[in-house]
């Protein structure tokens, strides 16, 4: 009897094993999904992944089901569905003593928040993973989750309050020497806060360490953005010349989209000034 016991616990074993690699398989393949930008498919195969794993009793695959459903729905624009799904995987994570599961779902339930402009619900789930982050020494969550609250300030016209969470963001990033992405994306939130709060110097200095980060990691996208905010920080400055050699730079590099259209038109402004004295 003993023996047949065995036997049937390592078949059941054998069995699970399989059934979770093959749900890790479609996780990343759904994870794939996302970054392709084929929501629609990615929230199909959550879906399925989510219904194997509630079968299976495979605590990974429900967790990130939830999550990635939560994510595709919030990529399609359907963000009741979104939030549902995101707070499901707040409560399950809660059963367990995963905290990158918790701090994952509470980020994604504050983004969602903060696409509903219920910045103050935003803000609590934000805290929520920051405070995660910190009790057990994660030093690489820590910028994101304190990005995610100054992000929140940002909203809410509290400039000042967000460079403080910024700063620290950047302090801590540069220190544990986070990805050069992330440095530069905390960098530039930094220009624009100054820009807004009428610190231009600050927001020139900022943000032309944005356009050099930008421009060493081949991110012209970002790149052009920056250059953008650092020409219309010129024209307060009233450093016209200058404001003039960025967006004729952004024209002649770039001649599509709204970034274009705007330096074209701030170019043509700046030259008819000019004219008119």
């Amino acid at each position: 009897m003993k023996k047949g016991i065995i036997v049937l616990l390592t078949l059941t074993y054998w069995l699970f094993s399989y059934a979770s690699e093959e749900i890790l398989k479609k996780l990343e393949k759904a994870w794939s999904l996302y970054e392709k930008g084929q929501y629609v498919e990615m929230k199909n195969l959550s879906k399925e992944v989510l219904s194997e794993s509630l079968k299976e009793n495979y605590p990974k695959g429900i967790i990130e089901g939830y999550y990635y459903l939560g994510i595709a729905n919030y990529s399609l624009g359907n963000l009741p569905e979104a939030l549902k799904y995101a707070k499901k995987a707040i409560e399950f994570s809660e059963k367990h003593n995963k905290y990158r599961w918790k701090a994952y779902s509470h980020v994604l339930v504050g983004e969602i928040f903060r696409s509903l402009r219920k910045y103050d619900k935003a803000l609590f789930h934000f805290k929520k993973a920051y405070q995660l982050a910190k009790e057990n020494n994660n030093k690489k969550m820590i910028p994101p989750a304190l990005m995610n609250i100054g992000n929140i300030h940002y909203d809410k016209g509290e400039f000042s309050k967000a460079t403080k969470y910024y700063k620290e963001a950047l302090k801590i990033a540069k220190d544990i020497n986070l990805r050069k992405s992330y440095i530069a994306f905390i960098t530039y939130n930094l220009g624009i806060t100054s820009y807004r709060n009428k610190e231009y110097k600050k927001a020139e200095d900022y943000l032309k360490e944005a356009v050099s980060l930008y421009k060493n990691l081949g991110n012209k996208s970002s790149m052009y953005e920056s250059m953008f905010y650092l020409g219309k920080t010129y024209m307060k400055e009233g450093k016209k010349e200058k404001a003039k050699e960025i967006f004729s730079k952004i024209v002649k590099e770039k001649p599509e989209g709204f970034i274009y259209k705007r330096a074209k038109y701030f170019l043509k402004k700046l030259s008819k000034d000019k004219t008119d004295t």
